[in-house]
Parts: structure tokens; sequence; C-alpha cells
């Protein structure tokens, strides 16, 4: 079993995409040592953008455990 802390933001930018549109971005400390601080940094290098929504900060903690066969 492996657990792990997922940071997200998301949030939408004012304008039509690829500028503007939805944004769901997900750092995990699986894969970043400093997954927080990487969200957070990411959060501050957007502040010049024109949010319509948000920008939104999420944590989650995750489990994965092994898949169990179960009867049909």
């Amino acid at each position: 079993m492996t657990t792990y802390e997922e940071w997200r933001v998301t949030g939408t930018w004012d304008g039509k995409p690829p500028i503007g549109g939805p944004i769901y971005i997900v750092w995990r400390t699986s894969e970043y040592d400093d997954a927080e601080d990487c969200a957070r940094g990411w959060l501050v290098g957007a502040t010049h953008e024109i949010w319509t929504d948000g920008p939104h900060l999420h944590k989650r903690t995750v489990t994965v455990t092994d898949w169990t066969e179960v009867d049909t």
C-alpha cells in the first residue's frame, strides 16, 4: 500500500483557449518532493492572469492498494 498527497490548482482564465479556459494542474508527492511548494509557486507565477473563477488550491491524500480479485 502506498500513500501520497496530491496538490492541484483549478480555475478558469479569461479569454479563449489556448490562452484562456479551464485550468487543472496536479502535483503529486510521489513525483515531486516539494509538491506543495510547486503548486503554491505556480499560483504566484500565474497572478498576472485574469481569473474568471479561482484560482483554487486543493489537497488530498491518496492511498493506493493492491488490486483484489472479486467474484462476478
